[in-house]
């Protein structure tokens, strides 16, 4: 139930089902663009509703950033993985490669702080609650269909998503009216009213 396993779970599956058909859609664009751009979309697209109820705010600044930082990942890993594995043996031998993996992994960092800062590294969304959870999920699950190309079932999910969103909308303002308010509409032909009358 912790949100780190929820974000962790829900970015890994949004890799696993969307990257390759958001890559597929993307064919023109040079692999070393689409791929990062179709790994971020696919992991920000399924941890967007769970981040919006848990915080309150969604970044779009991840996957811009993502294409920045893909090629620092690579050296970044490999080198520091390297220093690990050799510092088992001596720290001495160790110690440039370190050095080298700092170069990787400092550009890495430079990169979230500076989208961090950006405007778009928060927007927010007040009151996002179980009804646009369910709503966007099933709307992400109709976009991952239609993507894989399975049009009829990708039609009813996103019409169940409208009808769950439909509700999001309506159930509040249900919910939140005063006891005893009393709304009257008058037909009367030509044009209508609506008297709204409150307890006091």
């Amino acid at each position: 139930w912790s949100i780190g396993f929820q974000l962790s779970f829900a970015a890994t599956s949004g890799i696993l089902l969307l990257r390759r058909p958001l890559r597929d859609r993307l064919r023109p664009v040079p692999s070393w663009i689409a791929e990062p751009v179709a790994i971020g979309l696919a992991a920000q697209a399924a941890v967007f509703p769970l981040i919006a109820v848990h915080f309150d705010k969604v970044s779009v600044a991840s996957v811009p950033a993502n294409v920045v930082a893909a090629g620092l990942v690579a050296p970044a890993t490999i080198t520091g993985l390297a220093a690990g594995v050799l510092s088992i043996l001596s720290q001495q031998l160790a110690g440039p490669l370190f050095v080298l993996a700092g170069f990787p992994t400092g550009a890495l960092e430079g990169v979230a702080r500076r989208f961090g800062r950006s405007e778009l590294s928060q927007i927010s969304v007040p009151n996002f609650g179980s009804f646009e959870l369910i709503a966007t999920l099933l709307g992400l699950a109709a976009i991952g269909l239609w993507l894989n190309r399975r049009g009829w079932s990708a039609r009813w999910l996103a019409l169940a998503a409208g009808i769950v969103m439909t509700a999001a909308l309506i159930a509040p303002a249900a919910v939140s009216a005063p006891p005893g308010l009393r709304v009257t509409f008058f037909d009367v032909g030509q044009g209508d009213a609506a008297l709204v009358e409150s307890p006091g």
